[in-house]
């Protein structure tokens, strides 16, 4: 994205159109035959997809539809890439296991390359504090100082196998300019959530990473059950939305 716009500046250009179709749609979702007999309507196998396929790639182009794929610009790049995180957990969270690596199917942004390993913790619970779950249990409204989120995870991870934190933040009514959370973890070492065993980091809109791979409290946590958020202060954030949390291990 970033070379599209800086070559089209260089030459005084309007930047290339660019496209996203390898995203999660009824088109690339679709299932495996059950026998040899029957084929697939839009793919001859995993890697290669047929005419029809093609040509609805084609009138998505030329007719500037957004029934498939989507158009990539500066603006909707990373709100487009929380968005297919946020798909990849909705369409495998049934079945996803948290000792699973799993490819991500997106390009550079916010640190991750498109070989990092990702993957979602089976959530077990999760509990709150000076929340309040509105819009359908989509935003959350912070109603005092001191708010957090925690989740429980059915199975614990290794925090050395793990480089960051990801997930999907939203702002839904920004009172302040600046959003920073506390993230803390809690494995079987501790008696409870400590600022020992805690970062800060700023936060934007979309998707959002937090980088862990240098921090030895991190590190050397191997058994690690919960995650509590500490969410921005009432004063900076009336709302928030944070969706598809997960663990990333960077290409080496």
């Amino acid at each position: 994205m970033d070379l599209n716009l800086k070559v089209a500046g260089k030459f005084n250009k309007p930047p290339f159109e660019l496209w996203d179709f390898a995203t999660y749609s009824r088109y690339t979702m679709e299932a495996f035959p059950s026998n040899d007999e029957d084929t697939m309507n839009y793919h001859w196998e995993t890697s290669h997809y047929k005419k029809e396929l093609g040509d609805l790639v084609l009138k998505s182009i030329s007719e500037s539809s957004q029934d498939f794929g989507q158009i990539l610009t500066a603006q909707n790049i990373n709100n487009h890439l929380a968005s297919q995180v946020n798909a990849r957990l909705s369409w495998s969270k049934a079945d996803f296991d948290i000792r699973d690596f799993q490819k991500t199917g997106f390009t550079l942004v916010n640190d991750i390359l498109i070989d990092d390993e990702i993957y979602f913790p089976k959530i077990s619970s999760v509990r709150y504090r000076n929340v309040n779950e509105v819009d359908s249990g989509k935003a959350l409204e912070v109603t005092g100082s001191d708010a957090y989120i925690i989740y429980d995870f059915d199975d614990v991870v290794n925090g050395d196998l793990v480089d960051y934190v990801g997930m999907n933040f939203s702002c839904v009514e920004r009172k302040g300019k600046a959003s920073k959370i506390q993230m803390f973890w809690w494995d079987n070492s501790q008696q409870w959530f400590s600022e020992k065993f805690s970062v800060t980091s700023s936060i934007e809109d979309g998707l959002s990473i937090i980088n862990l791979d240098n921090d030895k409290n991190w590190n050397s946590s191997t058994s690690i059950r919960s995650i509590r958020i500490d969410v921005p202060n009432r004063t900076v954030c009336g709302k928030v939305k944070l969706e598809g949390l997960f663990y990333g291990s960077k290409a080496h």
